[in-house]
């Protein structure tokens, strides 16, 4: 498995900008991930408890597009029967 990538590898792919030949876009704040292969199929996404990544892929042959880095919160996640803070 290669590295999987974090928040600042994707920050700075949608501040590089359009990587189609010819775009002549200068505005690029958002980041679309989509299979080189067939770009029309979509992506599936898999996760293993305990990884820590998420693996995209292309829909249609299973290609590796990218392994995406998972953060842990920074407190831990309340249950959906736990009360909330002051009650």
């Amino acid at each position: 498995m290669k590295t999987p990538h974090t928040k600042v590898d994707f920050d700075l792919a949608a501040a590089a900008g359009c990587e189609v030949p010819g775009c002549t876009h200068k505005d690029h704040d958002e980041l679309f991930l989509h299979p080189k292969c067939h770009p029309g199929a979509g992506i599936q996404v898999s996760y293993k408890r305990g990884a820590g990544f998420m693996r995209l892929c292309c829909n249609r042959c299973k290609r590796h597009i990218v392994d995406v880095l998972l953060a842990d919160p920074l407190s831990p996640p309340r249950s959906a029967t736990e009360a909330p803070h002051g009650t």
